[in-house]
């Protein structure tokens, strides 16, 4: 899947001003493809939002089950991972295309997110682990970390 050459703009023109602050723009890409795009300042009080967005979305672009609960689940991780260890603005992009989700979310941070070992008593510091769990495939480079569901479409009929 190709990633989108556009980025997420600057939150003094994307964040909304009303209580949920967030705004979501949704955009039709090839493939008979779907996209949005959600620039958030860092703030836990807006991942809640971001959870019911991205639900909304995928579940009109087609994904349901148990894959729209593990897209919404890890956006919910990668977002919240931004808020408590990244820097400054945060880019969440989701592409839904032909069988696969593609999550996207970077940072202004430098920092190289990876796997921690963690003990079992830890109460945080699983959140890869779990993106690694659910995802078919996942990573991090070039200023994100992405991760990837595949899903079954559903049978066009041929009249």
């Amino acid at each position: 899947m190709s990633q989108s050459t556009t980025t997420c703009r600057s939150s003094q023109n994307q964040l909304d001003t009303s209580a949920d602050r967030v705004r979501a723009q949704t955009v039709g890409i090839p493939a008979e493809g779907y996209h949005f795009e959600l620039t958030l300042l860092p703030d836990p009080a807006l991942v809640h939002g971001v959870r019911e967005t991205t639900a909304n979305f995928v579940g009109r672009a087609g994904v349901t089950g148990a894959v729209a609960g593990d897209v919404v689940l890890v956006v919910s991780e990668l977002v919240t991972n931004c808020i408590l260890h990244g820097a400054g603005d945060i880019c969440l992009r989701v592409w839904v295309v032909a069988g696969t989700v593609r999550v996207s979310v970077a940072d202004e941070g430098t920092g190289q997110p990876g796997i921690k070992n963690v003990g079992p008593d830890a109460v945080s510091g699983r959140g890869l682990f779990l993106v690694a769990s659910l995802a078919s495939n996942w990573g991090t480079g070039e200023g994100e970390t992405w991760a990837e569901f595949s899903y079954a479409t559903p049978a066009k009929d041929v009249a």
